[in-house]
């Protein structure tokens, strides 16, 4: 999304600690990574990478990308997208394909978009998680919740383009409900929308506008999702469907208390419900089932070392 970060840096300091040399590329700035990927094709990377969180501008990317490494790796984590591709043209439909059949491996973070890219022609499938199995103990991410005390009335929510699989309204009216309790325990609901503009950002936009307990915010830089994060009581995640969401990992990374809907596995600790506005305000009141994080897929520098391995063993 070009706001979550920590996994990012976690993984790279885990490979660096292990004597890898990595290069990160930020896809939320398109020139610079275009800039960035077309030098890789000269000089290519032992294995390259390309996080996937949605389809647009996909072919691009997914492009350069996979002539950036030896071993190449598509990486889906985007819950929306086998909606996305649906909703495609055939024309860039046989992009992605060719695309997901080109990459030397594909990983998901979950059963379900495993099933979707086997489906459409990739072989070497493999179920990873966005995060490391555990950062090195030089890897203390910078604070980013200073001079940032957290508010506990807060509760944020993301959507990606406004798509109502987020469930942006589910969480508007549970925490419309849960205002109306003697002792609320939300009060605030902080609504962000990432990935540009939409007629579903557009839309829900204008409906929240007259509400004064909903703030609306578009975009935000890393830092700023970090201190959103840092600063809200509780991330509202009821999607109707999931990758292996970064943003609740960061959420949980920064210590932040997150309710999300059971469509997909979730990491330890998350409060899982089911994804209406009933059963969120009851999972905000109680907070009676927690996540024990199985399900989940092999952890992102594992699953980076073994593929730095199968290019060492390509060599010989």
């Amino acid at each position: 999304m070009g706001g979550v970060t920590r996994s990012v840096y976690l993984t790279e300091k885990r490979l660096i600690d292990s004597g890898v040399s990595v290069r990160v590329v930020d896809y939320g700035r398109v020139r610079s990574a275009l800039g960035a990927l077309t030098m890789l094709t000269i000089a290519p990377a032992t294995v390259s990478v390309v996080n996937v969180s949605g389809l647009r501008r996909f072919a691009t990317l997914a492009r350069l990308g996979l002539r950036a490494g030896k071993v190449s790796i598509l990486f889906l984590h985007g819950g929306q997208i086998p909606a996305e591709y649906c909703e495609m043209s055939g024309r860039r439909r046989r992009t992605v394909k060719r695309l997901l059949r080109r990459a030397d491996m594909v990983w998901c973070t979950n059963d379900s978009l495993a099933v979707f890219v086997r489906s459409r022609g990739a072989e070497r499938v493999e179920l990873v998680s966005p995060m490391p199995s555990a950062p090195s103990r030089s890897a203390s991410a910078p604070s980013r919740s200073a001079g940032h005390p957290r508010r506990s009335g807060d509760a944020a929510v993301f959507a990606y383009l406004g798509a109502p699989l987020y469930g942006v309204e589910v969480a508007v009216e549970a925490v419309r409900g849960l205002r109306e309790d003697p002792r609320p325990l939300l009060t605030k609901l902080h609504v962000v929308f990432y990935g540009g503009a939409s007629a579903d950002t557009e839309r829900l936009a204008r409906m929240l506008a007259p509400i004064d307990w909903v703030e609306v915010h578009r975009d935000l830089r890393p830092e700023e999702v970090a201190t959103l994060l840092s600063s809200v009581a509780i991330l509202l995640r009821p999607s109707q469907t999931d990758g292996d969401a970064m943003l609740v990992r960061e959420a949980l990374a920064l210590g932040t208390r997150v309710i999300a809907s059971s469509c997909v596995p979730r990491p330890a600790g998350v409060e899982i419900c089911e994804p209406t506005a009933d059963a969120l305000s009851d999972a905000v009141r109680s907070g009676r089932t927690i996540s024990d994080g199985s399900g989940l897929g092999v952890p992102a520098d594992v699953a980076l070392l073994n593929a730095l391995a199968i290019s060492s063993d390509k060599r010989r």
